[in-house]
């Protein structure tokens, strides 16, 4: 497969107009997707769009990949208040978050709207947009961070709150006149990801810490992030899990991702670290995603790009607006066509490989998805009279 396309390349093959026009009267079956691990997100268990069988024996079926907008939502084009966290379930509905609106939206694969579902309480004029994460677990479940309130909302897959976490309504010694710091409660929470066991993790944003709970909000562990993490001060953001239920999470303030042992909090990878454009460097990446073969993909903001790493860390691809062409890219800067990108945060990737990124600026969900096939036959028999 080939997600890393550019999305002004598109593949090109030679093939006869019968197989052309014969296309569209294929029968088809599911398309092929990387094997998914008990402890895989949601995401990764949308299996995409379904492919062309082959009309025989050698033929390839190649996947043609472009930038589509999804959705747009209401709002002044250049302001922070957009869609900030994209989340996917198994049967690729898509949840979207309209913090201008303080809502999720659900969206129907083809990017219908389906339902829209407020956060509950009061979110008067000029209060910090919410909320700024989405997550959906194994059962239909919708997590969303509200972080001018330090709360944490579940809603059933019908759209119902079932649960709120970080209300302190019975102070007592043991939580101390509600500290913040206490388990279960936040300051300013942001990323959220659920793994395939329905265990959740919420970054906070101004608390520097992760904390991991079981889908009904019991405490499993508090991650403090100084002195687990480089760096002395931490901008903690999107968070992403992967097939083997490993956490990545964003730091903007430190231009890097780190990845983390779910068990014990150990931090096993890292990507970035040192501010710049150059291949290994960020500049206030604020959202991650990885995909089923462990690429991990990048919204790194203030390069106005999307970037895609392997697994080691090598840059496989990225997607911007260069002014002066690409290469060079001297002259990176926002744009608003297909594959370009506006102050862009929340990244979700499905079993296919699809990208989900949540261009903030923009005001729109894009995504980097398969728009059509191409049959290739097999090559002709050699010509033994030749």
């Amino acid at each position: 497969m080939l997600p890393s396309l550019h999305p002004t390349r598109r593949f090109v093959a030679v093939f006869t107009c019968a197989v052309a026009c014969a296309l569209t009267s294929l029968p088809v079956s599911a398309a092929p997707i990387q094997q998914v691990a008990p402890a895989a997100p949601e995401n990764l268990r949308c299996a995409g769009r379904a492919a062309p069988t082959p009309p025989g024996p050698d033929w390839q079926v190649l996947p043609v990949w472009e930038w589509r907008d999804v959705f747009t939502v209401d709002g002044v084009i250049g302001s922070g208040e957009g869609p900030y966290a994209v989340a996917l379930d198994r049967t690729c509905n898509i949840y979207l978050t309209d913090s201008t609106h303080f809502q999720i939206l659900k969206l129907s694969p083809d990017g219908a709207v389906t339902a829209r579902w407020p956060l509950p309480g009061e979110h008067g004029p000029g209060q910090s947009g919410s909320p700024l994460g989405v997550a959906v677990d194994t059962k239909g479940n919708v997590y969303a961070t509200d972080s001018p309130h330090d709360r944490v909302y579940k809603f059933s897959p019908q759209g119902q709150v079932v649960a709120t976490w970080g209300v302190c309504d019975s102070p007592s010694a043991a939580n101390a006149y509600c500290d913040a710091k206490q388990p279960g409660r936040f300051i300013s929470p942001e990323g959220i990801a659920v793994d395939g066991g329905d265990n959740v993790f919420v970054a906070e944003g101004a608390g520097y810490r992760i904390q991991k709970f079981t889908s009904d909000g019991k405490s499993l562990a508090i991650w403090d992030l100084k002195g687990r993490i480089p760096g002395d001060l931490f901008i903690p953001g999107s968070l992403a899990v992967d097939q083997g239920g490993f956490l990545y999470m964003s730091d903007a303030y430190n231009d890097q991702i780190i990845k983390f042992d779910p068990g014990s909090g150990s931090v096993v990878g890292r990507w970035g670290g040192s501010r710049g454009r150059e291949p290994g460097q960020f500049h206030n990446p604020l959202g991650v995603g990885v995909d089923a073969a462990g690429n991990v993909y990048v919204s790194d903001q203030d390069n106005w790009r999307v970037a895609k790493l392997a697994p080691d860390g090598a840059l496989l691809d990225q997607w911007r607006l260069c002014l002066d062409g690409d290469p060079p890219c001297q002259n990176p800067d926002a744009g608003s066509e297909p594959g370009q990108f506006f102050a862009a945060r929340g990244i979700a990737v499905d079993g296919q490989g699809t990208v989900y990124v949540a261009d903030t600026n923009n005001k729109r969900l894009q995504r980097l998805m398969i728009v059509d096939w191409i049959l290739v036959p097999p090559p002709p028999p050699p010509d033994d009279d030749a």
